[in-house]
């Protein structure tokens, strides 16, 4: 496993042979970077790997 804040890292874990990836969707959000966005781009990456996601840095309102 491996963390991720950016949608292009799924790209090298994935070319790594990474099981699973772990955006850390608060820490993003904290970053002021469009999360949904990046959600969006690693979940579709994800449908043509073995590399799945696993989000993680979950927040309560």
């Amino acid at each position: 496993m491996t963390a991720c804040y950016d949608a292009k890292q799924m790209t090298t874990a994935s070319a790594l042979c990474a099981k699973y990836i772990a955006p850390y969707f608060g820490r993003m959000y904290d970053a002021d970077l469009y999360v949904m966005a990046h959600m969006s781009v690693i979940h579709a990456m994800s449908s043509s790997t073995q590399c799945q996601p696993i989000i993680a840095s979950l927040r309560n309102a």
